[in-house]
């Protein structure tokens, strides 16, 4: 199972983000490349779902390349994310978002998250 997804639906203009395991710079290169990509196939206003459901991050383990990914995502202006989360990775990334200015609504299933982002 790869450490990170990304795939852009251009039919929904959404990207889908999934992160597993520990984040580390390279790991956090390869989603920032990765992004750039995939972010090429939408449009302004797309939507954006992150699923960091199995992510290991805790605070102070977080790569500052996570900022600066933030900062692309913010910068292509999606019109809504949402960011499924478990319990340890929650804080830390919400710090981050705050920090850059990315707004995130953080749910607890990707059912929930993909109803959100379908309405």
């Amino acid at each position: 199972m790869p450490l990170v997804e990304v795939k852009a639906d251009v039919e929904k203009n959404r990207l889908y983000v999934k992160l597993i395991g520990l984040p580390t710079p390279a790991k956090a290169r390869e989603l920032l490349h990765r992004l750039k990509v995939e972010l090429c196939k939408l449009k302004p206003g797309f939507t954006l779902l992150n699923d960091s459901r199995m992510l290991m991050l805790k605070e102070g383990d977080v790569p500052e390349i996570i900022a600066e990914i933030m900062q692309e995502i913010a910068a292509r202006k999606p019109s809504r994310i949402a960011r499924v989360v478990n319990e340890a990775a929650g804080a830390p990334l919400a710090k981050i978002s705050s920090e850059v200015g990315y707004q995130a609504a953080v749910f607890d299933t990707v059912k929930k998250a993909e109803e959100f982002l379908d309405n």
